[in-house]
């Protein structure tokens, strides 16, 4: 036993949670699954969803680019410098 209770104590517990929510809250349970959750908008939702992330991305990488670029071409000068022995 997890919760020191017996299993119809944890049964009548749950049974009351779910009693409680479906009075309380079942207008927003309710769902219009011939509407709003239609096969025909489920893929409109996803194809937005999949859009959106494909913008989320291309603005990531543009951002890391516009970043990265001055790290860059400090190197690349900083490379192409030759080295000065510290002489003699």
């Amino acid at each position: 036993m997890c919760y020191n209770q017996s299993q119809s104590a944890i049964s009548e517990i749950v049974n009351w949670i779910v009693i409680y929510i479906d009075e309380w809250w079942n207008h927003l349970l309710d769902f219009d699954h011939t509407h709003l959750l239609s096969s025909v908008n489920l893929e409109i939702y996803a194809d937005a969803i999949h859009h959106a992330a494909a913008l989320c991305i291309s603005e990531m990488q543009s951002r890391r680019a516009a970043i990265l670029m001055p790290v860059v071409l400090v190197i690349s000068r900083v490379m192409a410098v030759p080295a000065q022995d510290s002489g003699s």
